[in-house]
Order: structure tokens, then sequence, then C-alpha cells
């Protein structure tokens, strides 16, 4: 898992930094890309297995109490969201032998990215939707958390803070990370927010003893 988060912090800084680029190199940058994230894919789908059984356990020994309830539902509500950006994102987008190439023009891109995050200079109602969700389900779980640890994490993982270089600009996380990013890239990332916050729901879930004894 390491690993696999230092490659993608890698990936995701010279795409959000290299903006003289047009489009990524597909033999050097799509294929890793796609590596990423089915590896994602994965995690995410065993993650909210495994959750769906911790649960029901709790709802069989009746130890399903009103926190965690509250936990499932925020969790529910904004990977929920994120799913609804993904799809939108991959609107139109088709996987037949002879739609590949289309496709990979469409995912190395920036227009389709840059026209649903963002209106001219300004965030769009998606992005400011999304950056307001993200805030909420962010102060939703930090409630939950009192390991100094687990807090830095969530609040860096789930942070919608203005970025600031070394000159003092402040810019906006939402703008930093998708602006004239690749599509491809920007989908990358919303599945990496949905597979953490996934993972904090299940060590919250770790804590109640039924589920902890699985």
């Amino acid at each position: 898992m390491q690993k696999l988060l230092i490659i993608l912090f890698s990936i995701l800084i010279i795409a959000c930094n290299d903006k003289q680029n047009k489009e990524l190199n597909y033999e050097k940058d799509f294929a890793m890309y796609g590596l990423l994230i089915n590896e994602l894919d994965y995690n995410i789908f065993y993650l909210n297995e495994q959750i769906k059984f911790e649960i029901s356990k709790l709802e069989i020994e009746n130890r399903l109490d009103d926190e965690t309830r509250k936990i499932d539902s925020a969790t529910r509500i904004y990977t929920a969201k994120i799913d609804e950006i993904v799809d939108d994102l991959n609107a139109d987008l088709n996987y037949e032998y002879d739609k590949i190439d289309k496709n990979q023009k469409l995912l190395v891109g920036y227009e389709r990215g840059n026209d649903y995050f963002f209106s001219a200079d300004t965030l769009s109602k998606n992005a400011i939707e999304y950056k307001e969700l993200t805030k909420e389900y962010r102060n939703e779980i930090l409630k939950y958390f009192d390991h100094l640890i687990y807090i830095k994490r969530i609040q860096g993982s789930l942070s919608m803070e203005e970025t600031e270089d070394r000159y003092g600009n402040k810019t906006e996380l939402i703008e930093y990370l998708f602006r004239d990013t690749p599509l491809i890239a920007i989908i990358l990332q919303l599945k990496t927010m949905k597979r953490n916050s996934l993972e904090y729901q299940q060590q919250l879930l770790r804590k109640k003893p039924v589920a902890n004894n699985v």
C-alpha cells in the first residue's frame, strides 16, 4: 500500500505541475494510470464487502449502535457522490475495441475535466458541491477519531484547504489538482478519495468488539 501511495502521489505531482505538455505520452503514462485505477477498484470492492460483512455481524449480535450507523450513512453519501462524478466524467466513453483510440484521447486530455470542475476562472457548481461535501464528510468522520496520527491523515487526505506556494500565492486545492489535468488522473484522484473514506470507516468498525473478532 505504501508503494502504491508513493507512485500515486508522484504521478499526481507530475500531472499537476507539468502544464506545458498538452497530452500524456500513452506508452509511458497511460498504462500506468490504468494499472493504478484497476488496483484502486480492486481495493474498493473488497473494502465494501468487508464493511458489509462487519456491519452484518454487528446487526446479528445486536451491537449496531448509532455511531456506526452515522458513520456508514456519511460514508455512503460521500462515496455515492464520488461515483456520480466519475460516471459523469466517464460519460460516452465506450470501451469497445474500435473505440479505444478515441477514448484514449479523451482520457489524456484536459477539456472534460476543465469543463466539469471550472467555469472560466472560477470553480463550477460541480466543484463547489464536491468541495463542500468533502469538508462535511471530513468534519463528520473526525468526530470519531482521537489519535493524532489518524486525525492528521484524515485532515491531509480529505483537505479542501487552499495551497500556498513559496511566494505566498494561494490556489484552491481543486484548482491545483484538477485544472489542466488529464481526465484519467482526475479519475484516479477521485477513486483514491473513495478508497480512503472506506478505509477510515473500516478502521472505526474495527474498534467494535464483534467486528474485531470476525
